[in-house]
């Protein structure tokens, strides 16, 4: 505990921090015309054959899931005066398909229509450490993509002069595509000719990266940028930038005008812009509330306040979590060639306290990592060292490998089960009184908006029957076994509305519903003493690897969340979380990978594992927030 007062001692004394709050609600409407609905004023030419899971996003073009007519998933749309481009991915390749408005005969336009060109498939990894940031059409066909140290045009490589963080490509339907990325150092990178040139627009280690940038091209020389830029806790800003390109095409201009500005960083995100005609129309999504602003180009203007732009020194989350679950547990063995049962367990539980920690954030931009362990001691142990020992363990590094709202979790679980297992074997009909532990341990890479995808490593003790296999049918036998030990080992992906609270929002209640899924391979060990009756019944040894299966669960939590910050101590705050809690967890038996039992080894036995575990019940959780 000394490390978390030290840092409360710290963050109490005063800042010099106020936020300026700005809202300028008279080019705000209540509805605005979409980009697509534009598009198709301007007759633009429509992009056919598209039926997708989340095709338009902040009324911008952003295609993911399956296509109609066309076995892939769609990568982008492009839709300029005279002919639009929908990029598709398909057998490992990339292709591009042409639409042009009916100015020639119908053979011609048949011909176009169903004309596909392929594209270049470019080193892609399975686990998105080398997947393209973004990728688009250009006004003559070719495909645009974009790596973090280079870029494509179709198979013609150029390298970036700074590495990419995020990227994206400009909108303009009477112009080309320009590239416009945000590098390391923070600055944003656009695109003019064959040149990047550079345009700090007030980011820093602490902001946004990903989803924050929106781009159109007005003219050869004037771009505009909507952005949504996380200065600390107190400013979070929508803005517009009208950038200018000199005439040599050597340097940027830009004047900076603010929409919005507060301590709620939900007003801003996801933003969207373009030009219809004489105005500049942008949008904000924060999930189904959305905000729009028309502006007239003649009344663009600099915002001349000033914010206070100081980075955040310290930026944590540290919780605790507790609940009494009713949990279920379905256990039994199998005949090999049949559902019927030749041993089962019901279990008869008490109430089972299950305490989590979880902790999360940086220090002066370098992730905070904070373990708590504790130790128990066997009876076999010294009886001097009798009692429990409880440690705070602390670190620091892994120094800049997570950038703006990216960051690092570390969950840890400590959860006591006991009660009675009935169960009824080869060989007799017993109940069996345990107490048993789990534990489990998660590191999971934080994204910006709430989401996060991580390992989790659990280890726990509770009785089962197994179910034990050969060659010959006759010999099969079911065993419990009281001290079975299994491993598990899970990715894991979520979406958490207190990481997204504890980053965007200040003082609010709301409800929320949070979801976790994950997958991955068990391990388990059978005792020494389920392993003499089993050698004494086969008089064999068992089969090596045998004991590895798959495992899945799921969870939900729905409930209420009230957070309170104090502006005059930097967003120091804290937060309250009321849930109730849904989760279950499959452990798939690890037979299933033999079809026939002529497939099981000769002169060996096959342990053979399966359970299901689900508990439900109220939560609470507390929490402080630096």
């Amino acid at each position: 505990m000394p490390i978390i007062l030290l840092l409360i001692f710290i963050l109490i004394i005063p800042y010099k921090t106020n936020a300026s709050d700005i809202s300028l609600s008279q080019y705000e409407v209540h509805d605005i015309e979409g980009y697509d609905t534009f598009l198709d004023s301007k007759d633009v030419p429509e992009i056919k054959g598209v039926s997708c899971i989340g095709c338009r996003r902040n009324l911008t073009y952003s295609y993911s899931g399956m296509v109609t007519k066309l076995t892939g998933r769609i990568v982008a749309i492009a839709q300029y005066r005279d002919v639009s481009y929908k990029l598709y991915t398909e057998n490992k390749s990339f292709y591009i398909d042409h639409y042009k408005h009916p100015t020639e005969d119908a053979e011609s336009i048949s011909l176009f229509n169903n004309r596909k060109d392929k594209g270049s498939k470019h080193k892609t990894s399975r686990f998105s450490f080398n997947s393209p940031l973004v990728q688009g059409i250009n006004q003559s066909g070719k495909m645009i993509t974009v790596y973090d140290k280079y870029f494509y045009y179709d198979d013609e490589k150029y390298h970036l002069p700074i590495k990419a963080e995020s990227a994206y490509i400009s909108r303009g339907y009477l112009h080309d595509a320009k590239i416009v990325y945000i590098g390391e150092d923070k600055n944003i990178y656009l695109q003019v000719e064959n040149e990047f040139l550079s345009l700090d627009i007030g980011l820093n280690p602490n902001s946004d990266i990903k989803n924050i940038l929106s781009i159109y091209t007005d003219t050869d020389n004037v771009i505009y940028i909507a952005a949504y830029i996380y200065r600390n806790n107190l400013n979070r800003s929508l803005s517009v930038f009208k950038v200018t390109i000199d005439d040599s095409k050597s340097y940027l201009t830009s004047e900076e005008m603010v929409l919005h500005n507060s301590s709620d960083g939900t007003y801003g995100l996801n933003p969207s812009i373009y030009l219809n005609d004489s105005e500049i129309i942008v949008s904000t999504k924060f999930k189904d509330n959305r905000n729009y602003w028309k502006i007239p180009k003649s009344e663009f203007h600099q915002t001349t306040i000033k914010f206070d732009t100081a980075e955040n020194s310290f930026d944590l989350d540290l919780s605790y979590s507790i609940s009494n679950p009713n949990r279920s547990i379905e256990q039994n063995a199998k005949a090999f060639s049949s559902q019927q049962d030749i041993g089962s367990t019901t279990y008869s539980l008490n109430e089972s306290k299950v305490i989590k920690y979880a902790f999360q954030g940086k220090v002066f931009n370098t992730p905070l990592v904070l373990m708590m362990t504790e130790s128990h001691l066997t009876e076999d142990e010294d009886t001097t060292n009798a009692a429990a020992i409880k440690k705070v363990y602390g670190s620091l590094g892994l120094d800049g490998f997570f950038s703006g709202g990216q960051g690092l979790r570390l969950e840890i679980l400590d959860e006591s089960i006991g009660g009675t297992a009935n169960y009824t074997d080869s060989s007799t009909s017993n109940t069996y009184y345990f107490t048993n532990t789990k534990k489990s341990y998660g590191v999971h890479k934080t994204f910006e908006q709430g989401s996060s995808i991580g390992l989790n490593y659990s280890k726990s003790t509770i009785p089962s029957v197994l179910g034990f296999y050969t060659y010959y049918e006759h010999d099969d036998i079911a065993i419990f076994d009281p001290n079975l030990k299994t491993r598990t080992l899970t990715i894991q992906s979520s979406n958490d509305n207190s990481t997204f609270s504890s980053r965007y929002r200040f003082n609010y209640t709301d409800y929320f519903l949070n979801w976790n899924v994950g997958g991955g391979i068990y391990k388990f060990t059978v005792s020494e003493a389920a392993r003499q009756q089993a050698n004494c019944h086969f008089q064999q040894s068992m089969s090596k690897g045998s004991n590895i299966g798959l495992t899945a669960n799921g969870s939900l939590s729905a409930g209420i969340i009230a957070q309170f910050r104090s502006k005059s101590l930097k967003g120091l705050g804290v937060k309250t979380e009321l849930s109730y809690d849904l989760y279950s967890q499959i452990y798939f038996d690890n037979l299933s990978q033999y079809k026939e039992r002529h497939e099981l080894p000769s002169g060996k036995y096959i342990p053979a594992f399966r359970r299901q575990e689900s508990w439900h019940g109220p939560s609470i959780k507390v929490g402080l927030l630096f």
